[in-house]
């Protein structure tokens, strides 16, 4: 009986440190497994960085301009290059983007930083995309900038029910942190930056 409290008492704690950051709670800076916040917080992201385990880092692109293929607003460019500073301490292996001129401008700052080309990828087969990365390249580390109806679409695939909706017109600064380890569930992180 003491063992059974000892151990709910130690994975309360454990869940409680792994807490993620509010809206107010702006991610700085990720190194290694630990996400380090505006408000001094620390999270680990289990996994993160160990064998066997493919990491996404998923965003919708940041704040546009109207129009058919619209560029990014200044902001928009602002929130890009904070998203590169955040990243510059985790070794991504690939920058996907959708071919439009918003998303493949989010994910330009990351990828000039990490020296890599920007791969365009299908909204139409993103299973597809999720299937061979971790196939072909596990223990990876990617970024992939969608659209307020396509991140959603691949998170439900990371997890296989449909719980994530659209995202919000007017939300910009979600940041999705998906921890695939070998033979697991995957492990979804909703952050802010």
């Amino acid at each position: 009986m003491v063992k059974s409290i000892s151990l709910f008492f130690i994975c309360t704690l454990f869940v409680l440190s792994c807490q993620q950051p509010t809206g107010d709670s702006n991610v700085v800076q990720i190194v290694g497994d630990k996400v380090s916040t505006e408000n001094g917080k620390q999270i680990i992201l289990d996994g993160l960085g160990k064998y066997g385990t493919t990491t996404f880092f998923l965003v919708r692109h940041a704040e546009k301009l109207e129009g058919d293929d619209p560029d990014l607003t200044d902001e928009g460019i602002e929130r890009s290059k904070r998203l590169a500073e955040i990243l510059k301490g985790v070794p991504i292996n690939t920058v996907f983007s959708t071919d439009t001129k918003r998303t493949r401008a989010t994910a330009i700052p990351s990828a000039e930083m990490l020296n890599l080309e920007i791969v365009n990828y299908s909204s139409e087969n993103q299973g597809g995309l999720i299937e061979s990365t971790l196939r072909y390249s596990p223990g990876d580390n990617y970024l992939i900038v969608g659209h307020s109806n396509t991140i959603p679409v691949l998170l439900n695939l990371f997890i296989g029910k449909e719980v994530y909706e659209n995202i919000d017109g007017s939300v910009y600064n979600d940041l999705f942190v998906v921890v695939a380890k070998n033979g697991e569930d995957a492990q979804i992180y909703e952050l802010k930056y």
